[in-house]
């Protein structure tokens, strides 16, 4: 059996069928060496990728689909923050759930080519926003599917909110970037901006070399 932990729902990045480079299915891709792994799912549009634990290590290949359903299942709760799923016998069973789904057939699309480069990252700006707000934000400016944000040079300066579905506009205050040092404005920014490329390109590296190490090793068991 092979089991793994997952520490979000990456599920919820997945496509709701499947169609061409957006599957329903969750990418698992598991290098034979180490205990890391990690799950991928893109609608085509976004795609999350979540480094996970392999707790125990059996027969699925390095790169895998897993079936929807069952990382639906391995729910995140108080009590079980990083709920686990069991893969054994080309079926799939979240650690708390009852049902068994059988592995999808397939490949996943090649997510890594679409992650940034570390040069892309050391030319981004950054902003820290709060998630929850932004979509009750969109909302009640009646977003439609999308919004446009315009992002002021200017530290903790408001954010706006252009509704692309009707007139309302809005704007969002900004959180603090992480890493902030320094004893002047200009300092706690530049400082902020960059260890949020540090964290970026830092977990973009992982997750991208665990993917390659994992296509590798499927190459060489094919």
């Amino acid at each position: 059996m092979t089991f793994i932990r997952m520490p979000a729902p990456v599920h919820r990045a997945a496509a709701a069928k499947d169609a061409r480079f957006a599957p329903a299915s969750i990418g698992a891709y598991l290098p034979r060496e180490g205990d890391a792994g990690v799950l991928a799912a893109t609608d085509g549009k976004m795609a999350a990728l979540v480094p996970v634990a392999v707790l125990q290590r059996g027969e699925l290949p390095p790169c895998a689909l897993l079936p929807h359903a069952a990382v639906k299942e391995a729910k995140i709760t108080r009590k079980n923050p990083c709920p686990g799923i069991g893969i054994d016998g080309g079926m799939a069973k979240a650690d708390k759930a009852d049902a068994a789904y059988a592995l999808p057939e397939g490949t996943f699309p090649p997510v890594a080519e679409v992650l940034p480069s570390a040069d892309r990252i050391n030319g981004c700006r950054a902003v820290a926003l709060n998630p929850a707000m932004l979509a009750t934000l969109a909302e009640a400016i009646g977003a439609g599917e999308s919004v446009i944000l315009l992002i002021d040079d200017a530290e903790h300066r408001p954010i706006t909110v252009i509704s692309t579905a009707s007139d309302a506009v809005g704007v969002l205050m900004p959180m603090s970037l992480p890493g902030r040092d320094g004893n002047t404005c200009e300092a706690r920014m530049a400082s902020g901006l960059a260890r949020s490329r540090e964290l970026a390109i830092t977990r973009l590296n992982t997750v991208s070399a665990i993917v390659r190490k994992a296509e590798a090793d499927a190459g060489k068991r094919a």
